[in-house]
C-alpha cells in the first residue's frame, strides 16, 4: 500500500504542476504510464471541474461560453503544458529534412511550424467545447477527452521502438514488461464513454477516435524510426483534441 501510494505521488508530480514529493523517482513514474489514468487523471478532473461546477451552481459564474474555455484551460495548465512541447516539437520535425529531423526534435525552441500547429490545435479545442449546449456537456467534453488522452498514450507506447535513450525509452520498457496494463485505460475509456453517451454513441466515439489518432500518431513513429518523449507527449495532445473534436460533433 505504501508503494501504491508513493506511486501515486511520483505520477502526480511528474505529468502535473502539483507539487508532490514521492520517495519514487521519475523512472517508477514512467514504468507505470498505464495508471496514470488511475492516479492523475482523476485528480486533474477534480481539480477542473468542481470549482467551476460550484461557482455555475451557485450562479456565481453563468455564462457557459466562458465556463467551458475555463475548464478547457485548466486541464492545460494543470500538465504543465508539458505535453504541448512534445506537440509542438515533433509537428518541427515532420517538416524538415530527414537527415535534419532529429536535431529539430532535440531542439528546445519552437519554429514556426510547430507554432502554427500549436495555433491550430488550440483554436480547434476553443471551438469545440464552445459548442457545448450546457455546463455537463462541457464536463463530460473534459473528462473524456482527458480519460482518452492517456489511452492514446499507452497506445503509443506500444507501437514503435525507443528512439533513443531518454524518458520514452523508460516508457516503453514498462510497457513491454506489462503488456496486459493496457486494459485499465481501455476499460477506464469504455465504460465511462458507455455512462456518459450511451452504447451507440460511445461506439461511435471510441471506433473513430481510435482509428484517427492511431493514423496521426503513426506518422511521426514512422517517419522518425521510433519513439520518444515527445512523440508520447505529441500522442496525449492528440488524443485529447480529437477526443473533443469528436465529441463536438456527437454530444
Amino acid at each position: 500500500m505504501r508503494k501504491i501510494l508513493e506511486l501515486i505521488k511520483a505520477q502526480i508530480s511528474f505529468f502535473t504542476i502539483i507539487p508532490c514529493r514521492s520517495k519514487l523517482g521519475i523512472v517508477d513514474a514512467l514504468s507505470y504510464v498505464d495508471l496514470s489514468i488511475l492516479t492523475v487523471s482523476p485528480i486533474i478532473l477534480s481539480i477542473c471541474c468542481i470549482p467551476v461546477l460550484l461557482l455555475y451552481y451557485y450562479k456565481l459564474l453563468n455564462n457557459i461560453e466562458l465556463v467551458s474555455v475555463l475548464l478547457y484551460s485548466c486541464l492545460l495548465i494543470l500538465t504543465g503544458m508539458l505535453h504541448i512541447d512534445g506537440l509542438t516539437d515533433v509537428v518541427d520535425a515532420l517538416f524538415t529534412p530527414k537527415e535534419k529531423r532529429y536535431q529539430v526534435l532535440k531542439d528546445p525552441h519552437i519554429g514556426a511550424v510547430g507554432g502554427a500547429a500549436l495555433f491550430i490545435v488550440l483554436t480547434l479545442g476553443v471551438i469545440a467545447v464552445l459548442t457545448s449546449r450546457n455546463i455537463l456537456e462541457s464536463v463530460w467534453k473534459i473528462v473524456l477527452s482527458e480519460f482518452y488522452s492517456r489511452l492514446t498514450c499507452s497506445m503509443c507506447a506500444r507501437m514503435g521502438k525507443p528512439l533513443h535513450k531518454g524518458l520514452g525509452s523508460i516508457v516503453i520498457e514498462g510497457v513491454s514488461k506489462r503488456k496486459h496494463l493496457i486494459i485499465i485505460p481501455l476499460l477506464v475509456n469504455v465504460m465511462a464513454s458507455i455512462l456518459i453517451l450511451g452504447i451507440v454513441r460511445a461506439i461511435i466515439y471510441l471506433t473513430s477516435t481510435t482509428l484517427i489518432s492511431y493514423f496521426l500518431i503513426k506518422i511521426p513513429i514512422k517517419a522518425l524510426g521510433g519513439v520518444s518523449g515527445d512523440v508520447l507527449g505529441y500522442s496525449i495532445e492528440v488524443g485529447r483534441h480529437i477526443s473533443l473534436i469528436v465529441l463536438a460533433f456527437i454530444l
